[in-house]
């Protein structure tokens, strides 16, 4: 556990995440299995994707996300990019202000199945948000 504090779960309120998906029902089903902890302020399909975007719904949405997920549907190499993206975000925010990134392996839907998809998935945000199920 990463033993830090975030705003939303002092306040009581789902962590607001953005994510970064195939197809926007997917990730819309997902954000509601992810209740009441998280909550999705934004969704990205892959048509729409861009790091302009990624930027863009950084810096403007409020609540502002904590959180990036990137889905496991899209390409290894557009995982990485948002990684890197991430990683400097992170390096202009102040200190406090850190995004927290979880990549979804590519294909792991397919190996473990949409459930097997959601306990890895909860695993990985608990384990980032320092949060229990």
């Amino acid at each position: 556990m990463s033993g830090e504090t975030n705003i939303s779960t002092m306040a009581n309120q789902p962590i607001p995440l953005l994510i970064i998906g195939r197809t926007r029902p997917i990730a819309v089903q997902q954000g509601q299995d992810l209740a009441p902890h998280f909550a999705y302020t934004a969704i990205i399909d892959l048509p729409n994707y861009s790091s302009t975007n990624i930027h863009l719904l950084l810096s403007t949405l409020n609540p502002s996300p904590e959180g990036v997920v990137v889905g496991g549907g899209v390409t290894l190499e557009l995982q990485q990019e948002v990684e890197a993206l991430i990683r400097t975000e992170n390096e202009e925010r102040g200190e406090g202000e850190k995004l927290k990134l979880v990549v979804i392996p590519v294909g792991i839907k397919e190996r473990v199945g949409a459930e097997g998809l959601m306990k890895w998935l909860k695993e990985a945000l608990e384990e980032k948000f320092d949060v229990e199920w």
